[in-house]
């Protein structure tokens, strides 16, 4: 993380890498045939690690609701606690892709998401309510990891409270618009 925070992502090359690890660039070349596929698992291992973070709060929690709440504050947390990280995830989402939709990168957490999602939308289809709420809370979670960058000066137990409170609030705001949508369904 160190090289990436002093030049970015463009300004590690492969064989700075592989100088810094103390193996040759052919070594390198032989784990990640390009920059690209390195910084592939790169990203998706900052999102495994916050995701299990998440995972592993929420599965002490019997009800979804809480889970869902559970999980946001621990996925948020790590951000926390690894702000270069978000930096980077960030930074990385902002690079020109291939067109697609999400990063390949970011699947896996949008399907943990989506099976959070799912019991409390009451929807299995993959449908628009599923969408909505999918859209909502990535915003929330979004919009809190830009606070929390905002601000890094804070100490941690004051960035841990926004973070169990932009939670709350993202599970308060999903219960309001799936009540909505259900008034709306009658």
């Amino acid at each position: 993380m160190r090289l990436f925070q002093r030049g970015g992502e463009r300004g590690v090359s492969m064989r700075l890498l592989a100088s810094e690890l103390g193996i040759s660039t052919m070594a390198l070349y032989n784990y990640f045939p390009t920059k690209a596929h390195l910084m592939h698992h790169i990203w998706a291992d900052m999102l495994r690690l916050a995701c299990a973070q998440g995972e592993h709060a929420a599965s002490a929690s019997r009800c979804d609701w809480s889970r869902l709440d559970a999980c946001l504050q621990g996925f948020l947390s790590y951000w926390v606690d690894h702000p270069d990280h978000l930096r980077q995830i960030l930074a990385a989402w902002q690079t020109p892709g291939d067109g697609a939709d999400a990063r390949p990168w970011f699947r896996a957490p949008r399907i943990q998401l989506d099976q959070l999602l799912r019991p409390l939308s009451g929807r299995d289809d993959g449908g628009a309510l599923l969408d909505d709420c999918r859209n909502q809370v990535l915003s929330q979670v979004l919009g809190t990891q830009m606070l929390l960058l905002a601000r890094g000066h804070e100490p941690r137990a004051a960035r841990l409270r926004l973070v169990e409170r932009m939670a709350r609030v993202t599970v308060a705001n999903l219960r309001t618009h799936l009540g909505a949508e259900r008034v709306r369904a009658d």
